[in-house]
């Protein structure tokens, strides 16, 4: 029993004693009637046990701290008025004169019920010291009680009197109170599992604060909690941020029962990884990981990370599947990359965005160059928000031919960008930017309106019929209302669905493949072609074939100049067309420089040409200039 809870009993026991001996004087004096003593006795020692049950519940944030002390609040709370309320009946059949007998009676019941209680729960042994503590309650009082009762001074008569009151009120008392006593303990067990129950969720609540439900790494909040620590004490560190690669896929394809599994096994391969290092590790969310190194140098840094690389390259065994795991990891140091949390998070969130251009898992330190390309990337994504489609934006056509004839049969439109203060801005730059931040659907439906519109001034200054081919991104064909903007701008310009060739890249057929592939069924039966744009980059490009009908296939540079090098390449080239033809797609060769590559490819089975040595792309003046029927050579 708790040593202060003691005393605090003692000391509001002394005060009630002393209340107690001045009501018994003055009502003695008073001659006040013997009901209403009883009565007055009653509410009093009602008023002492609620005080025990003040004393006996302790909260602790709000939650009760033990059983027992409920049991004794909640007998000494009923045990008092009970009493007095048998003491009222009991004066009127004795004619008693003392109403201190009442709450006398009341005392020793409860005691006898705690040892009845006692008797009865034998063989409960976390019960049997529960009722001992409350029969220690009850003997102190009434110990208390009978010491009152001794100091007044009685005749012989009334102390007969008040002996056979004291003993027709025991066994009332002592029944009632043990019924009660009998009821809490019943509930006993169940009110310790719910006491424990809400301490666990307490524990479970304050753990999720600071870590990753799913992995039990530390969470965000740790993470920098801890990094803020490390930099006030000026420790140095290193903090490596870690990017899975192609998790979507993986939820998308498996679901995100395996997407969690995936999750865990980095998780875990993490935390082993750590064995024996000062650092440790957190998970800032969705498929990202922070590692902090403490007190290394960039050789052990480069040595560690290069084993954990190697861990990773094993397959893991999940419930339903078998995989590789492959991260990005940028590394940035404190203090001699930044001196600031901000900055530091900054550095090594840039340098894992560098390293994710590397396929597979690739680790990469921060250099501060990175900086100053993540400034200008900054830069892009506010002018691109901002900047006027219609003064900005503009596009140039180049031609694609026949192989072995230089009449144009249509063009490929290639989006430029020129700002007013970063002034021209690669394609291969913006556009990245464009998709990641969502303006990329807006400014496609800009180059399908631009495009139209050429090819229509193209044909009539021509007198010749034209097909256009269009680069389309994931993100323009999921975008609502993007086949009927395409149909509706084709029919404004007078084009046919046919004369209309979306480029389509191996990149944006794997992202969303469902949605991606019923999309382009739909084009496709709108009778707009379909082609695959630099086939072979990726590693996909034989199943996504098998998977898709294409129209065209359009061959990047690295194949194509692969025509003039040694006797194998030429043998891998004729092999790669070979199998591009299986699926009945026209072939187009793109990125020819030079008359020698020209020719190497001729000799294949190439259908379409394009490229610098062709023709460079141009604004719409120079091409109704250039390729008029007018000036074409007719030798």
């Amino acid at each position: 029993m708790n040593f202060t809870i003691f005393l605090d009993f003692i000391e509001n026991i002394a005060m009630f004693t002393v209340l107690i001996l001045f009501i018994i004087i003055i009502s003695n004096k008073l001659s006040i009637k013997q009901p209403i003593k009883n009565i007055v006795f009653g509410i009093f020692f009602s008023i002492l046990a609620i005080f025990s049950m003040h004393l006996s519940i302790i909260f602790t944030d709000g939650v009760i701290y033990d059983a027992r002390f409920i049991i004794t609040s909640f007998s000494g709370f009923l045990g008092g008025p009970i009493s007095g309320v048998i003491t009222i009946i009991a004066s009127s059949l004795f004619r008693a004169s003392l109403g201190g007998v009442g709450a006398t009676a009341g005392i020793i019941g409860i005691v006898l019920s705690g040892a009845f209680g006692i008797f009865l729960n034998q063989f409960k042994n976390d019960t049997k010291r529960d009722l001992t503590y409350f029969s220690i309650y009850g003997i102190l009082l009434s110990i208390i009680c009978v010491s009152i009762f001794f100091m007044v001074p009685l005749p012989k008569d009334q102390m007969k009197q008040l002996t056979l009151q004291v003993l027709s009120t025991i066994p009332i008392t002592t029944i009632f109170a043990t019924i009660v006593i009998g009821m809490v303990i019943e509930h006993e067990n169940n009110l310790r599992h719910i006491i424990k129950r809400i301490h666990s969720e307490k524990e479970q609540s304050e753990f999720l604060a600071y870590n990753d439900k799913l992995t039990g790494l530390p969470n965000r909040a740790s993470v920098l909690t801890n990094i803020k620590k490390l930099i006030s004490e000026k420790t140095s560190f290193h903090i490596a941020f870690m990017d899975l690669d192609n998790f979507k896929v993986i939820n998308d394809t498996h679901g995100h029962s395996i997407g969690d599994e995936v999750l865990v096994t980095f998780a875990n391969q993490l935390t082993i990884s750590l064995t024996g290092k000062n650092g440790y590790c957190g998970r800032i969310g969705g498929d990202e990981f922070v590692l902090i190194l403490i007190g290394h140098t960039r050789v052990e840094c480069n040595t560690f990370f290069k084993t954990f690389i190697k861990t990773l390259q094993k397959t893991f065994i999940l419930s339903k599947i078998t995989t590789r795991i492959n991260a990005s990891i940028g590394i940035a140091k404190y203090p001699e990359d930044a001196k600031d949390i901000s900055t530091i998070l900054k550095c090594a969130d840039i340098v894992m965005y560098q390293a994710k251009k590397t396929y597979g898992s690739s680790y990469r330190f921060y250099e501060n160059e990175m900086y100053e390309n993540f400034e200008r990337k900054v830069k892009i994504e506010e002018y691109l928000r901002t900047s006027d489609f219609e003064s900005e934006f503009f596009i140039h056509l180049q031609p694609y031919f026949v192989t072995g004839n230089l009449i144009p049969i249509g063009f490929e439109a290639l989006l430029r960008w020129k700002h007013p203060i970063l002034g021209n801005v690669s394609p291969s730059e913006f556009i990245p930017i464009a998709e990641s931040i969502g303006s990329f659907a807006s400014l496609g439906r800009h180059v399908i309106e631009k495009s139209c519109y050429s090819i229509n001034k193209l044909q009539i200054a021509h007198n010749r019929k034209y097909n256009i081919s269009i680069n389309t991104s994931s993100c323009e064909l999921l975008s609502k209302g993007y086949v009927e903007f395409l149909v509706d701008t084709i029919r404004k310009y007078n084009l046919q669905n046919s004369q209309v060739e979306l480029d389509i890249s191996e990149r944006t057929i794997t992202q969303k493949n469902d949605l991606i592939i019923k999309k382009l069924s739909m084009l496709q039966h709108e009778k707009f072609m379909i082609s695959l744009d630099d086939f072979g980059i990726g590693l996909s490009a034989l199943q996504i074939l098998k998977e898709l009908s294409f129209d065209t296939v359009k061959i990047g540079r690295s194949f194509v100049h692969l025509a003039q090098d040694n006797q194998i390449d030429k043998q891998i080239l004729s092999g790669i067309i070979s199998t591009i033809n299986i699926f009945d797609s026209k072939i187009v060769a793109k990125g020819i420089e030079n008359k020698e590559q020209y020719e190497n490819i001729s000799h294949n089975n190439i259908d379409y040409v394009q490229g610098y040595y062709t023709g460079y792309p141009e604004d719409l003046p120079s091409l109704i200039i250039k390729y008029n029927p007018l000036n074409e050579d007719l030798n």
